[in-house]
């Protein structure tokens, strides 16, 4: 879906609800108004010529992580097999796919998160097959150049990176960054020169941590599966064992920062998802995929009671079964039932617009709290009948609508806001 922002969008707007989150406290009756696509107030209830009725509209929902050229079908419901044969697979599914194939792949991933709630996507692209996917996209995007590199002959040419940072500068819609994947696909070497690199263009970065069980034995004694792994792919195990894990590796170097973006973190401890906290870094949990690969209970939900910035994202559709937001967000409740409903709706829509406003964007997305000036980034959600605060109800529901700077996605649902 193509979108030209000054001729598209309504010079005002006005979408009546009689459920407005602004992400926090509990959803009350109003009409948000929108002029030249930014919030310019939310009003008293009153008639709108949209008008949702009982629906929670809030700010749009963000997709913290995505793999947009991993839009393909889950072949089983969980994990068959070691994760690392698993990996292996996905490697030869993006090379049998080729350049078409994976624009393709990524393409339907877009329509996928917009159906699913989502305005805006941090997504990881190890070639530009998504920027090339998005180019004409509504969405919103943050897109992380993947590095992989196990030995030195395989490091990046480190001009072409610094040229993606600077390639979507011009793109209001867009913001660039890195993200070496893991602390066992990146030379320890690298690392370093990646943050770095990062910092200089005041970049977010972003790596895949503690998401496998061997990982702590590879980085902490050089040996397991992992150095399997690694040893199959060209590089030295012995090279890649720090005595440590990742997170304390990063904390020791100074490397964590309000920039940084912890992925997973599946086996990561309570002390390392402290030090994420107190360096103002940021993690990413995906509970589908979790469950997908069969891990044990997260940490992320207590975490986030201890002033851990938690976000959510689907991973790829590969291993998440599907790209919705909305059930993102019920899948991480669902572990959680003593705490309030409230908490798991700001994962993905207040936390990931403070870690964008800290990492030194703060008009990219806005606030997420509907203020004046933010960008008119909305969706609108069934509440289904029935006991129970609207926001637990509201994860049962349907995805209504959504818009993008005051454009709604979904004109033929929404004429009169055209």
């Amino acid at each position: 879906m193509e979108i030209n922002p000054e001729k598209d969008q309504p010079a005002t707007l006005r979408i009546a609800s009689g459920a407005i989150w602004h992400g926090e406290g509990v959803p009350r009756p109003g009409v948000v108004v929108v002029e030249k696509g930014l919030i310019a107030a939310v009003e008293e209830p009153a008639e709108a010529k949209v008008d949702l009725g009982d629906a929670l509209l809030c700010a749009g929902l963000v997709n913290s992580h995505c793999h947009l050229d991993l839009t393909i079908e889950r072949a089983t419901e969980t994990l068959d097999g070691p994760f690392d044969d698993w990996l292996r697979g996905v490697v030869e599914t993006r090379a049998n796919l080729g350049d078409a194939g994976l624009i393709a792949a990524a393409r339907g991933g877009i329509d996928a998160l917009i159906a699913g709630g989502a305005t805006a996507v941090i997504d990881i692209d190890p070639a530009g097959h998504s920027i090339s996917a998005l180019a004409d996209s509504p969405l919103k995007l943050l897109v992380l150049r993947e590095v992989i590199a196990f030995g030195e002959d395989g490091f990046p040419d480190f001009d072409l990176l610094a040229g993606h940072l600077t390639a979507g500068a011009d793109n209001p819609r867009e913001l660039r960054g890195l993200s070496p994947h893991s602390p066992y696909t990146v030379h320890p070497a690298l690392l370093a020169d990646l943050v770095s690199l990062s910092e200089r263009h005041q970049a977010p970065w972003a790596m895949h941590v503690g998401e496998a069980p061997w990982e702590e034995q590879l980085l902490v004694e050089g040996s397991g599966p992992g150095a399997d792994l690694i040893a199959g792919a060209g590089g030295d195990p012995r090279e890649f064992r720090l005595g440590r894990t990742i997170i304390e590796e990063l904390n020791a170097r100074g490397l964590l920062s309000p920039r940084s973006l912890m992925v997973h973190g599946n086996e990561s401890s309570e002390r390392e998802l402290r030090l994420l906290a107190e360096a103002g870094a940021a993690l990413v949990w995906c509970p589908r995929s979790h469950d997908f690969f069969g891990r044990g209970p997260h940490r992320a939900a207590a975490a986030a009671t201890y002033g851990l910035r938690v976000l959510l994202g689907t991973d790829g559709q590969v291993s998440a079964g599907n790209l919705s937001m909305v059930e993102e967000i019920a899948r991480a409740r669902s572990t959680a039932p003593a705490l309030p409903a409230e908490l798991f709706w700001r994962m993905a829509v207040t936390h990931p617009r403070d870690w964008f406003a800290d990492a030194g964007h703060p008009r990219f997305l806005g606030s997420g709290r509907l203020q004046p000036g933010d960008p008119a980034d909305l969706v609108a959600v069934s509440i289904p009948d029935g006991d129970g605060p609207l926001l637990e109800r509201a994860l049962s529901g349907e995805v209504l609508g959504t818009w993008i700077d005051g454009r709604a996605l979904q004109p033929e649902l929404f004429e009169d806001a055209q």
